[in-house]
C-alpha cells in the first residue's frame, strides 16, 4: 500500500548547484506532498529524470556547468512529452535563452512561494 500511495504523490525533479534554492525548493514541494529529488549536476539530473519520470522538473539555469539549463531541459522534453518545466533564473540573459529554447514557464530570482506554485498553475 505504501508504493501505491509513493505512486501516486505528484513527483518533482530539482536541478541547482545551489544548497539554500536546493533546500527551499524541496522543503516547497514536500510540505504539499509532493514526491521530490534533488539533484546538483545535469548528468545526475537526467539520470534521475529517465528512473523517476516527474510529472514536474525546475531547473535553475545559472548553474555554473557545461550544460545550460536550457540545453538540459531540451535533451529531456522529448523524452518526457507530458513534463512540465520551470526554469528560474536571475540572469536576464538566460532567460532570453531559455524564451528563444522554446520555454515559457521561467520565473525570476528571487520569488515567492506564490509565484513558485502559481508559475505550476497549483497556487
Amino acid at each position: 500500500m505504501e508504493k501505491q500511495d509513493a505512486d501516486a504523490r505528484t513527483k518533482l525533479i530539482i536541478l541547482s548547484d545551489e544548497p539554500v534554492l536546493l533546500s527551499y525548493l524541496e522543503r516547497l514541494a514536500s510540505e504539499r506532498g509532493w514526491q521530490v529529488g534533488v539533484c546538483t549536476t545535469p548528468v545526475e539530473f537526467l539520470a534521475a529524470s529517465a528512473v523517476v519520470e516527474p510529472q514536474y522538473v525546475v531547473v535553475d539555469v545559472d548553474m555554473r556547468c557545461r550544460l545550460s539549463g536550457p540545453r538540459v531541459c531540451s535533451m529531456l522534453r522529448d523524452a518526457l512529452p507530458a513534463c512540465r518545466f520551470l526554469l528560474l533564473s536571475g540572469d536576464g540573459g538566460n532567460i532570453r535563452e531559455c524564451r528563444e529554447a522554446g520555454f515559457r514557464i521561467i520565473l525570476e530570482k528571487p520569488f515567492a512561494p506564490e509565484e513558485f506554485w502559481s508559475a505550476f498553475g497549483a497556487g
